[in-house]
């Protein structure tokens, strides 16, 4: 499997925020998004399992770049760790082949993806980067998402006051009954070694 990096930290976003768990995060991405924060996902190293067994904590988060384009790694991974808990994030573009095996997946759409395969997992939520909910409103309405399985988190960057953008968008999420998801990391700049 090509990985671009295994850490452990909080959650930084969405329904398991703030939980410690270890990253697992996949090298490589099917699209190339201009906010993406993760680019350099795309470089990586060659790793089995033994090597990164060590490193593996009970909360195991499947991430990339794309995860499923690797779907058999992260099955590899379940079958010799067999975590308490495993949760994967991905951009809706590839349907798993055994979605069950995941306590929770994550879905965060960046163009048109088949909304109602993913609704048949009642373990799917999905989490949208906006600056502002009404594409999300329109989706969800158009798609007959529930509400409860909503979670809208803000685009960030270096450049801009992330905290007004956290709060802004947080009051759009309450006038549309939407679960708001800051992004921890950004606000925590872990980047600085937190």
């Amino acid at each position: 499997m090509k990985l671009s990096e295994v850490f452990q930290s909080h959650q930084g976003e969405g329904l398991n925020l703030g939980q410690y768990c270890t990253f697992i995060r996949f090298s490589g991405c099917n699209l190339s998004c201009s906010f993406c924060d993760t680019k350099y996902a795309n470089d990586g190293y060659e790793a089995t399992v033994e090597d990164i067994l060590p490193n593996l904590t009970d909360h195991l988060v499947f991430t990339g770049g794309e995860p499923f384009l690797q779907e058999n790694a992260i099955y590899d991974i379940l079958d010799v760790k067999e975590p308490e808990y495993s949760e994967v994030e991905t951009n809706g573009t590839i349907i798993p082949n055994s979605p069950d095996r995941f306590n929770l997946i994550t879905v965060s759409p960046k163009n048109d993806i088949n909304y109602q395969e993913w609704l048949d997992n009642p373990n799917t939520i999905f989490k949208f980067p906006a600056l502002y909910v009404e594409p999300v409103v329109e989706i969800v309405e158009r798609e007959a998402i529930p509400k409860d399985r909503v979670f809208v988190m803000p685009i960030t960057s270096r450049n801009f006051n992330n905290l007004e953008i956290h709060q802004d968008l947080s009051k759009q999420c309450r006038a549309h009954n939407f679960n708001f998801s800051p992004r921890l990391q950004v606000l925590l700049n872990w980047g600085a070694g937190l």
